[in-house]
């Protein structure tokens, strides 16, 4: 058995200097000790793979206009934080902005009542702002440390639709 142990030493020193796993900061499993990164094995809000995107913390689809990018957060009024994406291509002036009411794990409604557990999203393409007329969210996530996480849909007041929304650790 003492001749074996050296072998067992040995053994877990090398699996331990090979350890796979998920190496993306924004996937809901990163692992800073990674040594050999699979992404494959990265999962975000659930999924095997972000619909934006590794390190992409924002996507949607305007219509058929596909939108991503990093979005920012900061705090509103009344237990609210609101949550900014600008276009930064230079091609346009797009705009998106969502205000959540008390936001914490669940379902929220977009119903223009500014309530707790509801959100409200604007969007402007550089000329008009279009408003919510109906919409849901789930926030899978909401902490200090993992930020906010969720998916959504609105429809817009000229008809548009923003489908497939995607936030993934927003802080």
């Amino acid at each position: 058995m003492r001749k074996l142990l050296p072998l067992f030493v040995v053994g877990f020193v090398l699996l331990s200097c090979n350890k796979k796993g998920c190496a993306d900061p924004f996937a809901d499993n990163y692992d800073a000790n990674v040594k050999k990164a699979k992404n494959s094995e990265c999962t975000y809000n659930g999924l095997s793979e972000s619909p934006c995107g590794n390190q992409v913390q924002f996507c949607a689809k305007l219509d058929t206009l596909q939108l991503s990018g990093a979005i920012t957060q900061t705090d509103g009024n009344n237990n609210s934080i609101i949550l900014n994406w600008q276009d930064n291509s230079g091609a346009t002036n797009q705009s998106i902005e969502i205000e959540i009411f008390k936001p914490q794990k669940g379902n929220f409604v977009a119903d223009g009542s500014f309530e707790d557990g509801t959100f409200t999203v604007l969007y402007s393409d550089g000329q008009t702002t279009q408003y919510d007329v109906s919409g849901t969210m789930k926030i899978t996530e909401y902490s200090n440390t993992n930020g906010l996480s969720a998916t959504f849909s609105s429809d817009l007041t000229n008809g548009k639709k923003l489908t497939k929304g995607f936030l993934h650790r927003v802080q």
